[in-house]
């Protein structure tokens, strides 16, 4: 009887996680940039990893939050985007300054629409910044 391995459509999050930091390590610095659709291909097609958007990207995020490894994980929106590993604490810095500036700006549009459409600061919510 012929044995025949199924494809896994999930993987272990340790596993996905492992295998996003292995790929990684080859993209230091925002030249070495790999897409989101690239990374999602070499999990998919070179590591055997089928998983959807939505979970590598939850992967990417639980790496930045709890692994040392994966907070030197950045991503860049323009111009074509992608993901790729800081190659030093100053570029590391400029990213991360970089997603505060895009969060003040998007909370002080949030305060702002509250305000025009009439309505209060959500209670018992503690202000994130002060603008």
């Amino acid at each position: 009887m012929k044995k025949t391995t199924k494809k896994a459509d999930f993987h272990s999050k340790p596993d996905l996680r492992r295998a996003i930091l292995r790929i990684l390590r080859y993209h230091r610095g925002y030249d070495k940039r790999l897409l989101r659709s690239e990374l999602r291909g070499i999990l998919n097609r070179k590591m055997d990893i089928h998983v959807s958007d939505r979970l590598m990207r939850r992967a990417i995020e639980d790496l930045r939050s709890e692994d040392p490894r994966g907070a030197w994980i950045c991503s860049a929106t323009k111009p074509s985007g992608g993901y790729f590993m800081a190659s030093t604490l100053a570029e590391l810095d400029e990213y991360l300054a970089s997603d505060e500036n895009r969060l003040k700006t998007i909370y002080h549009r949030i305060r702002l629409q509250r305000q025009r459409a009439g309505l209060s600061e959500q209670s018992g919510q503690p202000a994130l910044f002060t603008l």
